[in-house]
């Protein structure tokens, strides 16, 4: 084999309907398009089902219709107030006023006690925001693992992300980075897939809470929808992102999944490598903007790059390093023809009629 194909699933966040069109257009796509020197493995992003890099397009098949949707941050009925992840971290992470004057009028609503709702809003986003933190953590895990696992693998190397998308806020914007740079390094390419195709948007939250008059009940109910807008365009940047920063393809706004798959699970016919190194850089896991274009550019070409990069909070450890270093050299599928070995002998009598040999081995 000379490619790798590695199929992320992401079964904590899709829906049963999205994931029965993907999960049907993934099977076709991989009877039609894997030739004899091609390998496909099939990852989801819950860690419930898994196969390594098989030929085998009937151990795909069977392991495409076992996965299910296995969501890893779930609500218990409807909190007071009920906010979304993107609403509960403008309020924390961004010091949003309006966002939490808003909160506080639906936990006044639902609570029936105006003098206490203030008090209900820490405690519902520190919930949200702990909850979603995590199933984004466990995703993006998965993925930097799928990455490690890609870069001991021989000839080309694709990772393709199939996934309706999920929000990495400021808390996972630095595991994102460093899913980017392992990848960069490694050679090894993430492609997007939009599972949701040509979708639309929708609201989860409970009905807005009557208001007083009919003027804060039409303001409270064009924030929720500018919340919901906002959120529905930002659970694919993560997607967009991964693909930009690694030299991918974010296939999106389709319905048309056989064509993603044939775009996504393909190579890239060229990829260019730039790198700098920013002066002065601040260890403080600030996030920082990047702008790629070319100049002049008179045929107007497209140019897909990464749109930014998170400032590392510390420098790497040299003891993890080292020890990331002698997993890499483990796993690596290369040959080793010289290994940098001492040894030191000495015998000597343990009784009259035997001899003992000691074999100090150092190997560096």
């Amino acid at each position: 084999p000379d490619r790798f194909v590695a199929y992320l699933f992401d079964d904590a966040h899709v829906s049963i309907n999205d994931l029965a069109m993907v999960r049907d257009a993934a099977d076709r796509h991989m009877k039609k398009s894997l030739g004899p020197k091609v390998r496909a493995a099939i990852y989801t992003t819950s860690g419930q089902t898994m196969l390594d890099f098989t030929g085998d397009r009937d151990k795909l098949h069977e392991t495409l219709y076992r996965i299910q949707p296995h969501p890893i941050a779930q609500p218990v009925g409807h909190d007071c107030p009920d906010l979304t992840y993107y609403w509960a971290d403008r309020i924390r992470n961004q010091n949003d006023q309006e966002a939490l004057g808003f909160a506080t009028t639906a936990a006044t609503a639902c609570s029936g006690n105006q003098t206490d709702a203030g008090q209900l809003v820490r405690p519902a986003v520190a919930r949200v925001i702990a909850a979603h933190e995590q199933e984004a953590h466990v995703s993006l895990s998965v993925l930097r693992g799928l990455v490690q696992r890609m870069s001991v693998m021989p000839g080309q190397r694709t990772v393709v992300l199939a996934s309706p998308g999920f929000l990495t806020l400021i808390g996972s914007k630095d595991e994102e980075t460093v899913i980017i740079d392992r990848a960069i390094r490694a050679s090894v390419v993430i492609n997007s897939l939009d599972v949701r195709g040509l979708a639309l948007e929708t609201n989860d939250l409970s009905q807005p809470p009557p208001m007083a008059s009919g003027a804060s009940l039409a303001q409270f109910t064009a924030y929720v929808e500018k919340m919901h807008h906002e959120e529905f365009n930002a659970q694919s940047d993560v997607m967009a992102e991964v693909a930009a920063g690694t030299g991918g393809t974010f296939y999106h706004n389709s319905n048309d999944l056989d064509a993603g798959f044939q775009r996504v699970a393909g190579a890239p016919e060229y990829i260019y490598l730039l790198s700098f190194a920013p002066q002065n850089l601040k260890m403080d896991g600030s996030l920082h903007t990047l702008k790629v274009s070319l100049t002049p550019n008179p045929h107007h070409y497209d140019l897909d790059a990464r749109r930014n990069y998170t400032a590392p909070k510390r420098l790497d450890d040299p003891v993890e390093a080292a020890k990331q270093e002698i997993t890499d050299a483990i796993f690596s599928r290369e040959e080793l023809h010289n290994i940098p070995l001492e040894l030191h002998t000495e015998y000597f009598k343990a009784a009259p009629d035997r001899m003992k040999l000691t074999v100090v081995t150092h190997v560096d």
